[in-house]
């Protein structure tokens, strides 16, 4: 894999963490009166997946699919962190070895 589909890998399982962090906030700030969708927060998280499924439409055309699917993991272990930071929501020790084993499993698959 060559620096530059690593990179577009990587920044695509960046992109769904932050995508569903702003999904969150969305969520967070639906008000009865049917507000959510002239939420900024939801127009971000709905740009940012749509910038992502065209570069990952582009990883699928140079990667096999069993190579790159497990970027998507990065983006399952960044949300926990990112919701932590962003968004106050707990974190678990459960959870935090259970993150290090998904990101470690990255490394795994990866550092050969």
């Amino acid at each position: 894999m060559t620096a530059n589909l690593l990179f577009l890998c990587i920044g695509f399982g960046v992109s769904l963490a932050i995508g569903q962090i702003l999904f969150k906030a969305a969520a967070l700030a639906i008000d009865p009166a049917g507000g959510a969708f002239l939420s900024p927060a939801l127009f971000a998280a709905v740009s940012i997946y749509g910038c992502s499924t065209v570069v990952w439409i582009f990883i699928l055309t140079k990667l096999p699919l069993n190579v790159a699917y497990p970027f998507s993991l990065l983006g399952s272990g960044l949300v926990p962190i990112l919701a932590y930071f962003f968004l106050g929501e707990v974190i678990t020790v459960k959870m935090m070895v259970g993150l290090v084993m998904v990101l470690g499993g990255l490394l795994v698959i990866y550092a050969t």
